[in-house]
Parts: C-alpha cells; structure tokens; sequence
C-alpha cells in the first residue's frame, strides 16, 4: 500500500491524500490538573502526568508501520533478513500510560435522557446530539472551559469536587482513550463510568485504548478509512524500542 504522511507538527497526522490517522493526546497537555483532581484520581492511571504532557508522532514511523501491518494477525511484520513479529499489546499500553489493563469493561452505558444525567453527574448541561445517528456528545472545550479551574472554595472532600474529576476523565477518555475523528466530542455515554470516583480505577482503561487503537489503525491501513484516530504516540514509542532491540541482536 502506498502512502504519503504529513505532520502538522503538534502530533496530528495525516497519511496520503485518501488515509489518515489522528493522535489526540496532544490537546491534553492545554489541561492543567489542579491537585485537589490529582489526589482524587491517585491510583487510577488518570494520575499520570505523562498523560498530560507533549506528544509528537514522527510521521516516517508511522507510515513505516503501515506498510508492514499484517491485518489477518494485528502485527507488524518485519521481512527480509530479519524476519521478526512485532506486537503492540496490553503490557505495552501499560508500561507507557499507565492505564489499568484489567478490571471491568469500559463500554459506554446508554441513558434514555442524556442531558439528564449530564446535568446530574457535572452539575450542567452541556449534551449535543451529533451525526446520523444523534449521538449524544459534550464538547471538548467546554469541558476545559468549565471544568478545568476548580474554585478555592471547593474542598477535596466535599461532593462538590466530584464532578471536576468526572470532567477531567471524560476529557481524557476523548483526548486518549477512544478519541473521535474529529477530535472535538466525547460521547456522553461514558460518563456514568465514572458517577462513582472511588470505582474509576476499576475499569480496565488500558484495554480500551489498546482496542480503540488497533481499529482504528485498521481503518486505515487496511480498509483505506478516512476517520481513524487514537493515541498513536503509544504504538510509535512501543515500536522504537522494539525496532532497536532487534536491530542491536542481528547486528
């Protein structure tokens, strides 16, 4: 298959003038965490504050990695001389984010009055309904806007905190984890993940970057997609390593 990639320079990347792939995580770092959120979310992987940092994908990686992505066995397969299987899996998802790998399935819960428990669970209204299919959404600048500052008045204890660390979930939720193409939204049907804060580190957040990742990178690498996006930083990091690994061992 042959691509072309562009970079724009703050990790979104573009793959031919047909494909492209998108990595989100960069607009995490516009976020900064107060600590009372930080010692909230201690524990949880949403602590880590690499998730919040700059992220770059070089572009002659990741169209390296296209073409030698096996789609029948998700791996990258290195032919020639060396003849080595690369795979990008779970431990690795965890070894950079620090997202737990385990734990409950991270699968948005329907809500038959979305705007209901938008309201309810960040004390305000911010539900759109995008797409064919109305599905509901919050913007992602409106959760920065609205959530990022916590007021001096706001104790850690108190249940008046709880709905800045569901803000700050959901954003990263759509900045990393299951980001849209347009990088914009996030879908209101992860929010009742994290209605109980003590539970958020419970769910198995690792394992649904990893499956977000690979889908997406197979809608473009396989069946020419135009809207897939993930945190590619992740498999670019991963595969460095590994390439140097082997690389070193043969030679």
């Amino acid at each position: 298959m042959a691509t072309g990639v562009g970079d724009d320079g703050d990790g979104n990347g573009r793959l031919g003038q047909d494909n492209h792939v998108t990595s989100r995580g960069n607009k995490l770092k516009q976020w900064t965490l107060d600590d009372k959120v930080h010692r909230c979310l201690k524990g949880s992987g949403f602590d880590n504050p690499l998730l919040v940092g700059n992220f770059r994908v070089e572009k002659s990686l990741i169209r390296s990695l296209l073409e030698l992505f096996d789609e029948r066995r998700h791996v990258f397969s290195i032919g020639g001389e060396l003849k080595q299987d690369i795979c990008f899996g779970l431990e690795d998802v965890m070894f950079i984010t620090r997202l737990p790998i385990d734990g409950k399935a991270v699968t948005g819960l329907e809500a038959t009055s979305p705007e209901e428990v938008c309201a309810r669970l960040l004390g305000r209204n911010g539900c759109e309904l995008k797409g064919e299919k109305y599905n509901p959404v919050v913007s992602l600048n409106w959760l920065q806007e609205n959530f990022m500052k916590v007021p001096p008045e706001v104790a850690e204890e108190s249940d008046d905190i709880k709905v800045y660390v569901r803000a700050f979930v959901l954003f990263v939720i759509g900045c990393l984890i299951v980001p849209s193409a347009t990088g914009a939204h996030v879908s209101v049907h992860y929010l009742p993940l994290a209605e109980d804060i003590t539970e958020i580190k419970s769910y198995a957040w690792g394992a649904a970057l990893l499956a977000h990742l690979l889908s997406s990178f197979i809608k473009v690498a396989v069946k020419h997609r135009k809207d897939g996006a993930g945190f590619y930083f992740a498999l670019m990091v991963s595969n460095i390593s590994v390439f140097s690994l082997v690389l070193f061992v043969e030679y």
